[in-house]
């Protein structure tokens, strides 16, 4: 599932750990109530869930001046500095629970968009509910990651969990035959009326419904190559049956 939590939980990182910024003043409580406000407008109108953004505020409510002065201030570049303090904040949300819902939808629609819905339902069925099992502590492990390391590594990091999540998947039973019908379905549907003769087409499909768990693993953890891997399969088998004498 190459892709899957691309793009959408790493904009979620970075939205929680840069959108800290306000405006200067004193050390009053006029200045934290503005800079505070500031915050709440800002996250209102990114992407990030909404519970997971009144959290946010609800703890940067009791930030240390200094601290809040320095998220105020930090742009959209914020340094090493500020985005610690930007993970403090989700992931002590995400530990209250704040979010943690909308974090998983975000998983799931991503999958989705990366060509998850175009997989078995046993499949479909089996990432939902591990993604719905994901815990606050291993999304905070992505957000660390970005904090520490920066988008790119942290976007490397969500893809290996969502191949590890579809991995798992993959020890069904059920997953399996169903990646396997799907797989097979529309090259039985083409050789139904190709011209070859028949014992080229009894050879090939004999050749692809051996498809083994792990080479299925291959297509469904890689959507965007999955055709060309499809091809190069039956390729493979085609010029394996040449080889053994069934002449196409």
């Amino acid at each position: 599932m190459s892709g899957a939590l691309r793009g959408r939980l790493c904009l979620s990182v970075l939205l929680a750990a840069t959108a800290l910024a306000g405006c200067g003043g004193s050390s009053s409580n006029a200045e934290r109530t503005q800079l505070v406000n500031k915050l709440n407008a800002q996250l209102g109108t990114s992407n990030l869930p909404g519970p997971l953004g009144t959290c946010i505020v609800r703890q940067a409510r009791g930030l240390p001046i200094g601290q809040l002065r320095a998220v105020a201030n930090s742009g959209s570049n914020p340094s090493s500095s500020v985005k610690q303090i930007g993970l403090h904040l989700v992931s002590e949300c995400l530990q209250q629970g704040a979010g943690l819902t909308a974090m998983h939808q975000l998983i799931v629609q991503t999958f989705e968009q990366a060509g998850g819905s175009n997989l078995p339902v046993a499949f479909r069925t089996c990432f939902e509910q591990k993604a719905n099992a994901t815990t606050a502590a291993q999304l905070n492990q992505l957000l660390s990651v970005y904090a520490s390391q920066g988008a790119a590594a942290a976007q490397t990091q969500s893809i290996a969990l969502g191949r590890q999540l579809g991995g798992e998947c993959l020890s069904q039973p059920d997953v399996v035959s169903g990646l396997r019908a799907s797989f097979l379905a529309p090259l039985k549907a083409s050789f139904q009326t190709a011209h070859y003769s028949a014992a080229f087409k009894q050879c090939v499909l004999g050749r692809l419904e051996k498809v083994t768990a792990a080479q299925l693993a291959q297509f469904a953890l890689n959507p965007s190559s999955a055709h060309s891997l499809g091809y190069q399969f039956g390729r493979d088998a085609a010029k394996a049956c040449i080889a053994s004498g069934a002449k196409p």
